[in-house]
């Protein structure tokens, strides 16, 4: 089932695990939710279990750092073709 996006993506592995990791990473990292919320969502029945096997620490200086490079690769919005691009902070993992 995820064998044509990892391909299309080009990535080496791709699988549930890997999805259910970076979505906790994510989530938690860019404030999106509680560590609570995340443990819901993914039915662990300890917020330990949740922060010290799903969510990886990122220090800020990760994110601002991507972004950085993101701008510079991706430009300035182009606001003449009504067209607005909207970073996530830290891209994809």
């Amino acid at each position: 089932m995820l064998a044509p996006i990892r391909i299309q993506l080009g990535l080496e592995k791709l699988n549930f695990q890997i999805l259910r990791r970076s979505f906790a990473t994510l989530a938690v990292g860019e404030r999106k939710g509680t560590t609570r919320d995340v443990q819901t969502m993914l039915r662990h029945t300890r917020p330990d279990t949740t922060l010290e096997n799903y969510v990886k620490d990122v220090p800020e200086s990760v994110y601002a750092m991507s972004d950085a490079m993101y701008e510079q690769i991706a430009g300035p919005p182009d606001e003449k073709q009504g067209l607005v691009m909207i970073p996530t902070a830290g891209g994809i993992q």
